[in-house]
């Protein structure tokens, strides 16, 4: 078994990017708009703790796509933020891949196995 690495995202040169924020202590993926979620779906209501400790409730999550590749499934539509937030650790996870941070880059570089 052959394991390849190939890059899905390079963050600092994709518009889509510009109002995202990779956070390492997120939970999960957060974004604020409904109308940029590709599919969503009413859910239980969940409780997401904000920075100052108040605690808000969100009825939908979905899948956000930016490419056929990378994507954000369970994000939480949460319109009471004012940015989104990508969680690392839910991401390398859901997308068996790993980040690479450089001085004016973050590239997500997804693993997958061939059978040779």
């Amino acid at each position: 078994m052959l394991h390849q690495v190939r890059t899905i995202c390079n963050v600092s040169s994709s518009s889509k990017f510009s109002n995202w924020i990779l956070e390492t202590g997120a939970t999960d993926h957060i974004r604020h708009t409904l109308s940029e979620f590709q599919f969503y779906r009413k859910i239980n209501p969940v409780l997401v703790k904000l920075l100052d400790g108040t605690q808000i409730s969100t009825h939908f999550a979905g899948t956000v796509l930016f490419s056929e590749f990378f994507f954000l499934n369970d994000a939480l539509y949460t319109p009471n933020f004012s940015f989104n937030l990508i969680s690392v650790s839910k991401l390398v996870n859901s997308l068996n891949s790993q980040l690479i941070f450089s001085k004016s880059a973050c590239l997500v570089n997804a693993r997958y196995s061939d059978i040779i």
